[in-house]
């Protein structure tokens, strides 16, 4: 059984959102309507700014991938709606980008910070953070929130396909690797497998699984490969990925 543990987490901005989508109890699945309203209020309140939202919503993403890995639907599910609402307060100078609306300063700020999470070479120290990152980029793929050169090149790089292999992962830097890409492809392979299925064929990805021997990531791997082989290839929620592998006896998380 592998359990990965959160890195502390100082952001003070992460903690100033937590009352938009937990009001109540930090362990209650946020819900999406519910959450975007109170952030809507807090906008029209002048409480919050759409460029505060804009930036300090990527880190409180990665917050919750990493602490409540099961809840990240429920906040991505959030800012599409907030993406997808016209009235939102615009932001007057942003990059040089006059009137610049939420949806378009999150589009840029989100990559970004995900970028930087996900790009490797992977550090030991920050192991959850990746991750909890590779589940935050498999599950805004898989809802058409972003598309990112460096989250696929993980996937390919976890998985060890010989002509994309750039940082010679060995040891624990290797488990994580695994793992990342176990993650993403639960929660994001049928974009994958659609849109590069010269890159990302079901039967290259489950050859390199099969090439993988490790002991200590078996479950996560065995689980990985018996969902690649279900017709037709459906991802995984957020939910589904760590309630199914905690059944199986592989943690993503430590309780929190």
């Amino acid at each position: 059984m592998a359990v990965i543990t959160p890195e502390t987490e100082d952001d003070p901005q992460i903690y100033l959102l937590d009352p938009f989508f937990y009001p109540c109890c930090p362990s209650t699945t946020p819900d999406p309507a519910s959450s975007a309203a109170r952030l809507i209020k807090g906008l029209q309140a002048n409480e919050l700014t759409t460029s505060f939202l804009a930036t300090a919503l990527p880190p409180f993403l990665l917050h919750t991938a990493a602490t409540r890995p099961g809840h990240v639907d429920n906040v991505l599910q959030t800012l599409k709606l907030l993406s997808n609402t016209s009235s939102l307060p615009l932001v007057e100078d942003w990059d040089s980008h006059p009137n610049a609306t939420f949806a378009e300063t999150f589009s840029v700020t989100f990559p970004d910070d995900l970028n930087d999470a996900i790009r490797g070479p992977i550090e030991i120290t920050e192991h959850h953070s990746y991750v909890a990152a590779s589940l935050l980029g498999a599950r805004a793929r898989s809802m058409g929130m972003l598309t990112t050169p460096d989250i696929v090149g993980s996937v390919a790089e976890g998985l060890g396909f010989p002509d994309e292999v750039l940082f010679h992962y060995e040891g624990d830097i290797a488990e994580i690797a695994i793992i990342g890409a176990c993650v993403q492809l639960l929660g994001g392979a049928s974009s994958l497998v659609k849109d590069q299925p010269d890159r990302f064929a079901k039967n290259k990805i489950l050859a390199a699984l099969d090439r993988i021997q490790s002991k200590e990531n078996d479950v996560l791997i065995k689980f990985t490969k018996d969902h690649l082989q279900k017709e037709p290839l459906v991802d995984l929620s957020s939910a589904e990925i760590v309630t199914n592998l905690k059944e199986k006896g592989w943690h993503f998380i430590v309780d929190v």
